[in-house]
């Protein structure tokens, strides 16, 4: 008994996802230790492992997690920000750059993204 193509494509991007969720560990972890994460490169390893073009990969990744990679992979740079405003009083500017944001505007947009308010508001909320 033969898979259809598209049952092969949906079973290609479930092995994709799984490895997305166990590189979630090597996400954090590169993250933890302050280092750029190179986000294309990591796509491409996940389109790779898919045995899909990047691009064919994204709009498959979108349809099955309801997120594109690159939101997928922000939305938990965000996080792991939020466990930093709350754990520590270093400048948010500090936090954007070892959660790997190229800059503290991109950082706060995406956070207000995600969170629905800004990191600064975050934090005094948190923070009582």
């Amino acid at each position: 008994m033969s898979l259809s193509e598209e049952t092969t494509i949906f079973l290609a991007v479930l092995s994709a996802l799984a490895f997305a969720s166990a590189s979630r560990s090597l996400i954090y972890e590169a993250i933890s230790s302050g280092k750029e994460l190179e986000f294309k490169k990591l796509i491409e390893e996940l389109s790779k492992e898919a045995g899909m073009s990047r691009k064919y990969f994204s709009a498959y990744f979108k349809k099955i997690s309801q997120k594109a990679p690159f939101d997928y992979i922000n939305e938990y740079r965000t996080e792991r920000a939020c466990e930093m405003l709350i754990a520590s009083d270093k400048p948010i500017t500090d936090i954007a750059f070892e959660c790997g944001f190229s800059s503290q505007s991109f950082f706060t947009y995406k956070f207000k993204h995600f969170n629905g308010i800004t990191p600064t508001a975050f934090r005094k909320y948190t923070k009582g």
